[in-house]
Protein backbone atom coordinates (compact mmCIF):
# COMPACT_ATOMS: atom_id res chain seq x y z
CA UNK A 1 0.00 0.00 0.00
CA UNK A 2 0.88 3.71 -0.61
CA UNK A 3 1.60 5.76 2.54
CA UNK A 4 -1.14 8.92 2.43
CA UNK A 5 1.42 11.64 1.31
CA UNK A 6 1.94 9.12 -1.88
CA UNK A 7 -1.09 8.88 -3.20
CA UNK A 8 -3.18 10.51 -5.74
CA UNK A 9 -5.68 12.55 -3.88
CA UNK A 10 -2.16 14.06 -2.38
CA UNK A 11 -2.49 15.88 -6.21
CA UNK A 12 -3.09 19.02 -6.27
CA UNK A 13 -4.00 18.83 -10.16
CA UNK A 14 -6.49 16.01 -9.11
CA UNK A 15 -7.60 18.13 -6.58
CA UNK A 16 -8.61 20.50 -9.10
CA UNK A 17 -10.01 17.97 -11.37
CA UNK A 18 -12.15 16.57 -8.81
CA UNK A 19 -13.72 19.70 -8.02
CA UNK A 20 -14.54 20.63 -11.70
CA UNK A 21 -16.16 17.52 -12.77
CA UNK A 22 -18.86 17.20 -15.37
CA UNK A 23 -21.42 14.94 -16.35
CA UNK A 24 -18.13 13.13 -18.20
CA UNK A 25 -14.76 13.77 -17.00
CA UNK A 26 -11.10 12.08 -17.69
CA UNK A 27 -7.88 12.64 -16.14
CA UNK A 28 -4.77 11.50 -17.98
CA UNK A 29 -1.10 11.51 -16.43
CA UNK A 30 1.85 11.43 -19.28
CA UNK A 31 3.27 9.28 -17.17
CA UNK A 32 2.13 5.83 -18.44
CA UNK A 33 4.22 6.64 -21.01
CA UNK A 34 7.18 5.54 -18.05
CA UNK A 35 5.40 1.97 -17.88
CA UNK A 36 6.03 1.83 -21.72
CA UNK A 37 9.73 0.53 -22.43
CA UNK A 38 9.26 0.77 -26.40
CA UNK A 39 7.86 4.24 -26.26
CA UNK A 40 10.32 5.56 -23.56
CA UNK A 41 13.16 4.50 -26.09
CA UNK A 42 11.54 6.63 -29.14
CA UNK A 43 11.26 9.58 -26.56
CA UNK A 44 14.89 8.96 -24.71
CA UNK A 45 16.86 12.14 -26.95
CA UNK A 46 13.94 14.05 -26.18
CA UNK A 47 15.36 17.12 -24.55
CA UNK A 48 12.50 17.89 -22.74
CA UNK A 49 11.24 15.70 -19.22
CA UNK A 50 7.48 14.05 -20.15
CA UNK A 51 6.77 13.00 -17.38
CA UNK A 52 3.94 14.71 -14.47
CA UNK A 53 2.17 16.51 -17.18
CA UNK A 54 -2.04 15.92 -17.25
CA UNK A 55 -4.63 16.27 -19.34
CA UNK A 56 -8.07 16.93 -18.03
CA UNK A 57 -11.59 16.70 -20.27
CA UNK A 58 -14.62 17.63 -19.14
CA UNK A 59 -18.05 17.13 -21.31
CA UNK A 60 -20.93 18.94 -20.05
CA UNK A 61 -24.62 18.62 -21.29
CA UNK A 62 -26.15 22.09 -20.39
CA UNK A 63 -29.33 23.83 -21.51
CA UNK A 64 -28.89 24.99 -24.53
CA UNK A 65 -25.54 23.86 -25.32
CA UNK A 66 -22.88 21.31 -25.33
CA UNK A 67 -19.48 22.09 -23.73
CA UNK A 68 -16.32 19.76 -24.48
CA UNK A 69 -13.36 21.17 -22.15
CA UNK A 70 -9.89 20.15 -22.30
CA UNK A 71 -6.78 21.67 -19.73
CA UNK A 72 -3.25 20.66 -19.85
CA UNK A 73 -1.06 21.48 -16.81
CA UNK A 74 2.73 21.16 -17.76
CA UNK A 75 5.60 20.03 -15.23
CA UNK A 76 7.80 22.39 -13.83
CA UNK A 77 10.27 22.44 -17.02
CA UNK A 78 7.66 22.37 -19.73
CA UNK A 79 5.97 25.37 -17.96
CA UNK A 80 8.67 27.36 -17.31
CA UNK A 81 9.51 26.85 -21.05
CA UNK A 82 6.06 28.54 -22.34
CA UNK A 83 6.28 30.79 -20.30
CA UNK A 84 9.45 31.99 -21.07
CA UNK A 85 8.79 31.34 -24.97
CA UNK A 86 4.81 31.80 -25.32
CA UNK A 87 4.13 30.60 -29.15
CA UNK A 88 0.20 31.42 -28.19
CA UNK A 89 0.87 34.52 -26.78
CA UNK A 90 0.02 37.04 -30.10
CA UNK A 91 -3.16 38.42 -30.94
CA UNK A 92 -4.31 38.47 -34.05
CA UNK A 93 -3.73 40.75 -36.74
CA UNK A 94 -6.93 42.84 -36.84
CA UNK A 95 -5.68 44.39 -40.51
CA UNK A 96 -6.57 40.91 -41.85
CA UNK A 97 -10.59 40.84 -40.68
CA UNK A 98 -11.94 43.24 -43.37
CA UNK A 99 -10.75 40.87 -46.16
CA UNK A 100 -13.07 38.19 -44.57
CA UNK A 101 -16.99 38.24 -45.07
CA UNK A 102 -19.34 38.03 -41.83
CA UNK A 103 -21.37 36.32 -43.90
CA UNK A 104 -19.51 33.20 -44.22
CA UNK A 105 -20.28 30.13 -43.00
CA UNK A 106 -17.64 29.11 -41.24
CA UNK A 107 -14.43 31.25 -40.20
CA UNK A 108 -11.10 29.82 -38.36
CA UNK A 109 -8.33 32.30 -37.06
CA UNK A 110 -5.07 31.56 -35.81
CA UNK A 111 -2.30 33.82 -34.53
CA UNK A 112 1.20 32.14 -33.37
CA UNK A 113 4.43 34.04 -32.04
CA UNK A 114 6.94 32.43 -34.75
CA UNK A 115 9.49 34.15 -33.26
CA UNK A 116 9.12 32.33 -30.34
CA UNK A 117 8.09 29.10 -32.27
CA UNK A 118 11.76 29.46 -34.22
CA UNK A 119 14.10 29.28 -30.84
CA UNK A 120 11.93 26.58 -29.92
CA UNK A 121 12.46 24.35 -33.14
CA UNK A 122 16.47 25.56 -32.74
CA UNK A 123 16.96 24.85 -29.12
CA UNK A 124 15.00 20.92 -30.29
CA UNK A 125 17.03 20.48 -33.18
CA UNK A 126 20.83 21.10 -31.06
CA UNK A 127 19.84 18.74 -28.28
CA UNK A 128 18.48 15.80 -31.14
CA UNK A 129 21.57 14.86 -33.42
CA UNK A 130 19.33 11.92 -34.90
CA UNK A 131 16.65 14.30 -35.60
CA UNK A 132 19.27 16.21 -38.31
CA UNK A 133 18.27 14.60 -41.03
CA UNK A 134 14.66 16.08 -40.58
CA UNK A 135 16.65 19.27 -39.61
CA UNK A 136 17.90 19.05 -43.12
CA UNK A 137 15.31 18.94 -44.89
CA UNK A 138 13.86 21.54 -43.68
CA UNK A 139 16.78 23.72 -43.92
CA UNK A 140 16.57 22.43 -47.64
CA UNK A 141 12.68 23.90 -48.06
CA UNK A 142 13.94 27.03 -46.29
CA UNK A 143 10.71 26.76 -43.46
CA UNK A 144 12.77 29.00 -41.33
CA UNK A 145 12.94 32.17 -43.61
CA UNK A 146 9.27 31.64 -44.64
CA UNK A 147 8.46 31.26 -41.58
CA UNK A 148 10.45 34.44 -40.56
CA UNK A 149 8.77 36.16 -43.08
CA UNK A 150 5.24 35.34 -41.69
CA UNK A 151 3.66 37.64 -38.96
CA UNK A 152 2.01 34.53 -37.63
CA UNK A 153 -1.98 35.24 -38.19
CA UNK A 154 -4.34 33.46 -40.63
CA UNK A 155 -7.72 33.98 -41.16
CA UNK A 156 -9.83 31.55 -43.49
CA UNK A 157 -13.49 30.96 -44.33
CA UNK A 158 -15.86 28.69 -45.99
CA UNK A 159 -18.94 30.22 -48.37
CA UNK A 160 -20.55 26.81 -48.97
CA UNK A 161 -20.59 24.88 -52.24
CA UNK A 162 -21.73 26.34 -55.68
CA UNK A 163 -21.91 24.98 -59.06
CA UNK A 164 -19.73 25.99 -61.77
CA UNK A 165 -18.73 25.56 -65.18
CA UNK A 166 -15.72 23.69 -65.78
CA UNK A 167 -13.56 23.08 -68.84
CA UNK A 168 -12.24 19.77 -70.11
CA UNK A 169 -9.91 18.42 -72.54
CA UNK A 170 -10.77 15.44 -74.21
CA UNK A 171 -8.60 12.59 -74.95
CA UNK A 172 -10.24 11.53 -77.73
CA UNK A 173 -11.02 15.47 -79.32
CA UNK A 174 -8.63 18.43 -79.74
CA UNK A 175 -11.95 20.54 -78.92
CA UNK A 176 -12.45 21.24 -74.95
CA UNK A 177 -16.12 20.80 -73.95
CA UNK A 178 -17.88 22.50 -70.61
CA UNK A 179 -19.54 20.26 -67.65
CA UNK A 180 -20.74 21.33 -64.10
CA UNK A 181 -19.01 20.70 -60.96
CA UNK A 182 -19.43 20.96 -57.49
CA UNK A 183 -16.71 22.95 -55.87
CA UNK A 184 -15.81 24.84 -52.86
CA UNK A 185 -15.88 28.48 -51.84
CA UNK A 186 -13.31 29.66 -49.58
CA UNK A 187 -10.48 32.33 -48.86
CA UNK A 188 -7.74 32.31 -46.88
CA UNK A 189 -5.44 35.19 -45.67
CA UNK A 190 -2.17 35.18 -44.05
CA UNK A 191 -0.25 38.00 -42.80
CA UNK A 192 2.93 38.48 -44.43
CA UNK A 193 6.39 40.95 -44.03
CA UNK A 194 7.59 40.72 -47.46
CA UNK A 195 4.93 40.30 -50.51
CA UNK A 196 7.90 40.33 -53.29
CA UNK A 197 9.43 37.47 -51.54
CA UNK A 198 6.08 35.14 -51.59
CA UNK A 199 5.17 36.07 -54.93
CA UNK A 200 8.39 34.21 -56.23
CA UNK A 201 8.51 31.90 -53.59
CA UNK A 202 5.09 30.74 -54.55
CA UNK A 203 5.97 31.44 -58.56
CA UNK A 204 8.87 28.79 -58.10
CA UNK A 205 7.06 26.59 -56.45
CA UNK A 206 4.11 25.82 -58.85
CA UNK A 207 5.93 26.74 -61.99
CA UNK A 208 3.95 25.21 -64.50
CA UNK A 209 1.01 24.92 -62.80
CA UNK A 210 0.07 28.51 -61.99
CA UNK A 211 -0.66 30.94 -64.91
CA UNK A 212 -1.50 35.10 -64.52
CA UNK A 213 -4.48 36.52 -64.59
CA UNK A 214 -5.10 40.33 -64.17
CA UNK A 215 -2.03 40.49 -61.78
CA UNK A 216 -3.14 37.31 -59.77
CA UNK A 217 -1.19 34.15 -59.89
CA UNK A 218 -3.84 31.32 -61.24
CA UNK A 219 -3.94 28.15 -60.07
CA UNK A 220 -6.43 25.28 -62.03
CA UNK A 221 -6.63 21.68 -61.46
CA UNK A 222 -10.19 19.20 -61.13
CA UNK A 223 -12.53 21.99 -61.46
CA UNK A 224 -11.14 23.95 -58.98
CA UNK A 225 -9.96 27.31 -59.86
CA UNK A 226 -7.56 29.31 -57.25
CA UNK A 227 -6.59 33.10 -56.87
CA UNK A 228 -3.65 34.02 -55.23
CA UNK A 229 -2.93 37.88 -54.31
CA UNK A 230 -0.74 40.26 -52.06
CA UNK A 231 -0.40 43.42 -50.89
CA UNK A 232 1.71 45.22 -48.61
CA UNK A 233 -0.27 43.42 -45.07
CA UNK A 234 -0.85 40.03 -45.90
CA UNK A 235 -1.61 37.62 -49.44
CA UNK A 236 -5.09 35.37 -49.96
CA UNK A 237 -5.20 32.32 -51.63
CA UNK A 238 -9.62 32.41 -52.55
CA UNK A 239 -11.73 30.77 -55.07
CA UNK A 240 -13.13 33.65 -55.81
CA UNK A 241 -11.43 36.04 -58.32
CA UNK A 242 -13.66 39.38 -57.12
CA UNK A 243 -12.27 38.65 -53.55
CA UNK A 244 -8.50 38.47 -54.59
CA UNK A 245 -8.99 41.15 -57.14
CA UNK A 246 -10.35 43.34 -53.88
CA UNK A 247 -7.79 41.85 -51.48
CA UNK A 248 -5.23 42.65 -54.59
CA UNK A 249 -6.37 46.74 -53.90
CA UNK A 250 -6.61 46.42 -50.21
CA UNK A 251 -10.40 46.98 -50.49
CA UNK A 252 -12.21 44.57 -47.95
CA UNK A 253 -15.26 42.81 -48.07
CA UNK A 254 -18.71 44.35 -48.53
CA UNK A 255 -19.91 43.41 -44.57
CA UNK A 256 -16.21 42.22 -42.98
CA UNK A 257 -16.36 40.86 -39.83
CA UNK A 258 -14.95 43.99 -38.39
CA UNK A 259 -16.74 44.88 -35.41
CA UNK A 260 -18.39 41.54 -34.89
CA UNK A 261 -18.56 39.33 -31.98
CA UNK A 262 -16.14 36.79 -33.81
CA UNK A 263 -13.93 39.44 -34.46
CA UNK A 264 -14.04 39.97 -30.70
CA UNK A 265 -13.63 36.56 -30.08
CA UNK A 266 -10.20 36.08 -32.58
CA UNK A 267 -8.86 38.48 -30.63
CA UNK A 268 -9.40 36.85 -27.52
CA UNK A 269 -8.07 33.62 -28.51
CA UNK A 270 -5.14 32.71 -30.65
CA UNK A 271 -7.41 29.99 -32.18
CA UNK A 272 -10.90 30.17 -32.65
CA UNK A 273 -13.23 28.63 -35.21
CA UNK A 274 -17.07 29.00 -36.05
CA UNK A 275 -19.33 27.22 -38.08
CA UNK A 276 -22.76 27.52 -38.65
CA UNK A 277 -24.54 24.28 -38.22
CA UNK A 278 -27.93 24.61 -40.91
CA UNK A 279 -27.91 20.95 -42.74
CA UNK A 280 -27.87 23.05 -45.92
CA UNK A 281 -23.81 23.35 -45.52
CA UNK A 282 -23.40 19.94 -44.82
CA UNK A 283 -25.35 17.75 -47.52
CA UNK A 284 -25.19 19.89 -51.24
CA UNK A 285 -23.28 17.50 -52.65
CA UNK A 286 -26.61 14.89 -51.78
CA UNK A 287 -28.92 14.28 -54.66
CA UNK A 288 -32.38 15.19 -54.48
CA UNK A 289 -33.42 12.21 -54.17
CA UNK A 290 -31.38 11.45 -51.21
CA UNK A 291 -32.39 14.38 -49.79
CA UNK A 292 -36.13 13.78 -49.58
CA UNK A 293 -35.51 10.52 -48.03
CA UNK A 294 -34.19 11.97 -44.70
CA UNK A 295 -36.34 16.29 -45.31
CA UNK A 296 -37.64 15.49 -42.30
CA UNK A 297 -34.75 14.82 -40.31
CA UNK A 298 -32.95 17.74 -41.81
CA UNK A 299 -35.92 20.06 -40.60
CA UNK A 300 -35.84 18.76 -37.17
CA UNK A 301 -31.69 19.48 -37.15
CA UNK A 302 -32.63 22.89 -38.23
CA UNK A 303 -34.70 23.58 -35.65
CA UNK A 304 -32.38 22.26 -33.04
CA UNK A 305 -28.63 23.18 -34.43
CA UNK A 306 -27.21 26.61 -33.78
CA UNK A 307 -23.72 26.82 -34.08
CA UNK A 308 -20.33 25.12 -33.23
CA UNK A 309 -17.17 26.97 -31.74
CA UNK A 310 -13.86 26.29 -31.20
CA UNK A 311 -11.44 28.23 -28.94
CA UNK A 312 -7.92 27.83 -27.97
CA UNK A 313 -6.69 30.30 -24.96
CA UNK A 314 -3.16 31.60 -24.62
CA UNK A 315 -2.95 28.57 -21.75
CA UNK A 316 -3.93 25.86 -23.99
CA UNK A 317 -6.97 25.36 -22.85
CA UNK A 318 -9.48 24.08 -25.30
CA UNK A 319 -13.23 24.20 -25.51
CA UNK A 320 -15.44 22.86 -28.46
CA UNK A 321 -19.06 24.03 -28.03
CA UNK A 322 -21.64 22.87 -29.61
CA UNK A 323 -25.00 25.42 -29.31
CA UNK A 324 -28.53 24.73 -29.78
CA UNK A 325 -31.19 27.19 -30.49
CA UNK A 326 -33.41 26.29 -27.12
CA UNK A 327 -31.84 27.69 -24.60
CA UNK A 328 -34.64 26.49 -22.56
CA UNK A 329 -33.95 22.72 -22.25
CA UNK A 330 -31.26 20.66 -21.76
CA UNK A 331 -29.18 19.49 -24.53
CA UNK A 332 -28.75 15.65 -24.04
CA UNK A 333 -32.53 15.65 -23.78
CA UNK A 334 -32.93 17.29 -27.06
CA UNK A 335 -30.42 14.78 -28.58
CA UNK A 336 -32.03 11.86 -27.60
CA UNK A 337 -35.46 13.71 -29.06
CA UNK A 338 -33.57 14.19 -32.67
CA UNK A 339 -32.41 10.58 -32.29
CA UNK A 340 -36.35 9.16 -31.42
CA UNK A 341 -37.72 11.04 -34.49
CA UNK A 342 -34.76 9.76 -36.68
CA UNK A 343 -35.81 6.37 -35.96
CA UNK A 344 -39.54 6.89 -36.37
CA UNK A 345 -39.33 8.72 -39.67
CA UNK A 346 -37.16 6.23 -41.17
CA UNK A 347 -37.24 2.77 -39.39
CA UNK A 348 -40.71 2.42 -38.05
CA UNK A 349 -42.54 4.49 -41.06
Amino acid sequence: DLDSDETILENGVFEDFMNDQKDVSLYLSSNFITGNRRLMSELSNLPYDLSDNTIMAFLDFQDGKIELKAQVAYNDELKKLQEENPVMGKEINEALLKYISAESIAVAGMSLNLENYLKLMDESNRNQNEYSRLNNMLEEMDIKTVLKKLDGSVIASYNGMEQRQVEVMSWYDEEPYFITKTVPNFSVVVGIKDQTYFKEKMAGILDSNMTMEDGLQVLKGDGLEMYLSYNKMSMMLSTSKKDALNHQRGAGAKKSLVGTDIADSMKDYPVFMSMEMNSKNVTQQLGSSNLRQIESSLKSWDKMMDRIEYKQDRDNNMALTLYMKNDDKNSLAQLIGFAEQIYSDNVLR
